[in-house]
């Protein structure tokens, strides 16, 4: 829980215009390419509520939407080099 809290402190300071549920998107995003699908299932929340989510991040440049080849109806999200870089330095 204190490293939740120090990474949410150095949100703030740091000026990132980025929510709780963001951070979490993008920290969920870090290691894999998921589906909105997926990750709102992960965080308990509903679909909308990542998809509002993942638009911020897409306009922050952090988060990038790709199409499934395994599957038309699916966006896969996957973090950019700038994102990756965004959740290193919030981790610490």
């Amino acid at each position: 829980m204190a490293d939740l809290h120090a990474s949410m402190l150095r949100l703030v300071r740091e000026g990132a215009d980025m929510t709780m549920r963001q951070a979490c998107i993008l920290f969920g995003c870090r290691d894999t390419v998921r589906t909105i699908r997926d990750l709102a299932h992960e965080m308990n929340v509903g679909k909308p509520a990542i998809t509002r989510g993942t638009d911020r991040l897409e306009e922050l440049g952090l988060l990038r939407r790709k199409p499934d080849p395994s599957d038309r109806r699916s966006i896969l999200i996957e973090i950019t080099a700038a994102g990756r870089k965004a959740a290193d330095k919030l981790k610490g």
